[in-house]
């Protein structure tokens, strides 16, 4: 059962099924980074807003001054839509430093390599920890939805394993 309302709004507008919801809740609880990807227009911000409220506001952090915001020590830092800022120097950074998680976008304006970074990390600091899950939006004809979401370990040397959890796409 989904939980948050503004969660539910998604589901009863069909953004995303309730089972997507509840897997996305449970990631919170679990403190599991999440990617949000997809070109705007397709329901990434919204997304990510409602996400935010999936999580105790008191302990996370909204980035928007890198360096300060950066100092806090919160379970959540939130990347949303920073301008001039190299967003894979910022996540390295975060997964490799800090104890929280992190809830960011990633969308042609701030292009990286999830795959790359988590490389960097294993090479950083041998962590293999940690989780991240990318959730995918697609705008197909005007329908918004989230089409999959994957989830992304370090494995054994610091090999990414990934396995897609959901896959509306592959029914298209």
């Amino acid at each position: 059962m989904v939980k948050s309302s503004k969660m539910q709004v998604l589901v009863d507008q069909g953004f995303l099924t309730g089972e997507m919801a509840e897997y996305l809740e449970a990631s919170f609880d679990k403190k599991v980074n999440v990617i949000i990807a997809g070109h705007r227009g397709h329901g990434i911000i919204p997304l990510l807003a409602t996400c935010m409220t999936c999580i105790d506001k008191n302990d996370m952090k909204m980035v928007k001054n890198v360096e300060a915001d950066l100092a806090a020590d919160v379970s959540y830092y939130v990347l949303g839509d920073l301008k001039d800022v190299d967003f894979g120097k910022v996540l390295t950074k975060i997964f490799t430093e800090k104890t929280g998680s992190v809830i960011a976008i990633k969308d042609p304006e701030h292009g990286y390599s999830l795959m790359k970074i988590l490389r960097d990390v294993y090479n950083a600091n041998n962590d293999s920890k940690k989780e991240y899950i990318m959730v995918e939006c697609k705008k197909i004809g005007e329908t918004k939805k989230v089409g999959k979401i994957t989830h992304f370990e370090l494995g054994e040397k610091g090999k990414v394993v990934k396995k897609d959890i959901f896959n509306e796409l592959t029914a298209e």
